[in-house]
């Protein structure tokens, strides 16, 4: 971004907190509006059976702003959350600050991974299991403890692998 667009949005964004706090709601609307104008407009799709595909690359049609090639995905969007957390975990190796303020940013917008509490009651019990701590005369416990063994293990497997013979 320019330094003039840069101070161009400064300006509206200055206007907007001021009509936001001792103006109109009319005046922060038309600020609004304003910014509105300023945005990209998506252009059109290059085939109408799909819509999010502007000049070979994907093109978000509801956040124009967002770059071609890019996905906006929100930290706070519950259905997002669970994908942004294993792409953190993977992300680990090739950048662990990216993963941790990702990870935090997460935590942050409220998301509590059931996965991972999963994941350490699964090490637990492989533990507990490798350990012999899991009672072998008790055939019961026994088939229990494995079957949720195998319980958490498909839940952590993706669902194409699953249906795999």
């Amino acid at each position: 971004m320019r330094e003039s667009e840069r101070e161009r949005w400064k300006g509206l964004f200055d206007r907007y907190a001021y009509q936001t706090r001792h103006g109109t709601e009319l005046g922060a609307a038309r600020v609004l509006d304003e910014a509105l104008a300023w945005l990209p407009v998506a252009a059109p799709p290059d085939d109408p059976a799909r819509p999010h595909i502007v000049a070979g690359r994907f093109q978000s049609d509801k956040y124009a702003w967002c770059a071609p090639g890019f996905v906006p995905l929100k930290t706070s969007d519950r259905m997002a959350q669970p994908d942004l957390a294993s792409y953190a975990r993977k992300r680990r190796a090739e950048d662990a600050a990216f993963a941790d303020d990702l990870e935090f940013a997460l935590r942050a917008d409220g998301y509590e991974p059931e996965s991972v509490a999963d994941e350490e009651a699964l090490r637990a019990l492989v533990d507990d299991v490798l350990a012999g701590r899991v009672n072998k005369s008790d055939r019961t416990e026994t088939e229990l403890a494995l079957a949720a063994l195998a319980q958490g293990l498909l839940r952590l497997l993706p669902a194409h692998k699953r249906s795999s013979p």
